[in-house]
């Protein structure tokens, strides 16, 4: 097969403009639909219709917005990934877009829109985009940039045959990952519903009582930043340590420690207490976390300290139930005050059962996290499929029978 040609993207557009500067003030209720980079997926136009946001037509007119059709590829400028791709489809409404979302109107005469589509997954186009981003935080690509990016155009028919080839075998690999991921969205909601039994329908015996009268609640304290150290005896852990190597559920470590010896003993988070972030946005990931070694914190933890009678792990399972996210107060900021937790009843069973409910709940989560990385490994052999496919599209060594690969079952 003879060399493709390659074009600027720009090129082969009768239309390639950013979309209309509309602010918050020029949103209304309903009219011409708003479509954003949030609506842009990777080959795919994310409808997200209960988030919708429109303008009116006079807002349209006095904007002298561009008016976007079924059809036409939108390209967003922004992460992530930069240049990612979607192809309007009949939403059944006017729309516009936003200006970080470039519209590309394909000449129809030169380039089929399903082939760009395509192509804009692929290795070799995101990495080209890569390299002519801008930006020091947040990565962005221009549009006079974004048009400089070559795209092969092999002839209109060679075209619609890579397309043809691509909508069954991606088809294939999109149906395999929803079924992974369904899989494991199935196993994770069991182990939720299973948790959810446990500890808001008791068994006869389980005796009632509150967080604030069975346990101690204990804020973390500021430590001078000079008594922070590289290596120490007692981890001192911030909210980004509960992401530390080896804290994925139990805290092991941190990223900073303090000597024994600059460490008050009331300042100490023994080992078995479940902490959590009691502040701001942090809130917001809902994450615990148990302590395996004794720790300071800083203030925005809080734990809770089980005494003799409860499990630590029975109590942590117990705050893995428990959705961090309605309990924050305050206005601008959230936080989560003893007077949040304190009120918050728990059942508590025999030692013996407790002992043995740990027990199934370790076994069920360790089957549910081994699906997890079964299921991880599985994405991660269709995303590579996928790219060695497109990898063979776009360089002419894409057949019918090369595309028939055998999926992950």
């Amino acid at each position: 097969m003879s060399e493709t040609l390659h074009k600027p993207l720009a090129s082969l557009c009768s239309l390639f403009t950013d979309g209309d500067w509309i602010e918050s003030k020029d949103q209304s209720p309903k009219g011409i639909r708003l479509i954003q980079t949030g609506n842009v997926g990777v080959g795919e136009f994310k409808d997200r219709r209960d988030k919708a946001r429109f303008i009116s037509n006079a807002t349209f007119a006095r904007l002298n917005c561009e008016e976007i059709f079924e059809g036409d590829c939108l390209i967003s400028r922004l992460p992530d990934p930069c240049g990612r791709a979607c192809v309007i489809p009949d939403c059944e409404d006017r729309m516009v877009t936003a200006v970080d979302c470039t519209i590309a109107r394909f000449d129809s005469s030169v380039m089929i829109v399903d082939y760009f589509r395509y192509y804009s997954q692929s290795q070799p186009y995101l990495s080209a985009v890569e390299r002519e981003c801008t930006g020091a935080t947040r990565k962005r690509i221009s549009r006079k940039n974004l048009g400089k990016v070559e795209v092969p155009v092999p002839p209109l028919h060679e075209q619609r045959r890579i397309v043809s080839i691509l909508d069954e075998a991606l088809g294939a690999i999109g149906k395999a990952k929803e079924n992974t991921e369904r899989n494991l969205a199935n196993a994770k909601e069991l182990f939720a519903s299973y948790l959810d039994r446990v500890f808001t329908r008791p068994n006869e015996g389980w005796e009632e009582t509150t967080l604030g009268e069975a346990c101690v609640l204990k804020s973390g304290t500021t430590v001078n930043k000079a008594l922070e150290k590289s290596v120490g005896d007692v981890p001192y852990v911030k909210v980004a340590d509960m992401n530390h190597e080896g804290n994925e559920s139990e805290i092991v470590g941190s990223s900073r420690y303090l000597l024994q010896s600059d460490v008050k003993p009331n300042s100490v988070f023994p080992v078995g207490t479940t902490i959590f972030p009691k502040r701001g946005g942090a809130i917001l990931t809902n994450k615990k976390r148990l302590t395996k070694v004794p720790i300071c914190c800083d203030l925005n933890i809080m734990g809770v300290i089980p005494p003799d009678s409860i499990n630590p792990h029975f109590l942590f399972f117990y705050f893995v139930n428990v959705d961090m996210r309605e309990l924050g107060s305050g206005s601008t900021i959230p936080q989560i005050n003893n007077y949040d937790i304190d009120p918050l009843p728990i059942f508590v069973p025999s030692p013996e059962v407790q002992k043995s409910t740990v027990e199934k709940l370790l076994l069920l989560l360790a089957e549910v996290e081994k699906l997890e990385h079964c299921c991880k490994q599985k994405l991660w052999a269709l995303s590579e499929l996928k790219q060695s496919i497109l990898q063979k599209a776009f360089t002419g060594q894409l057949t019918a029978k090369s595309s028939e690969l055998e999926l992950v079952p």
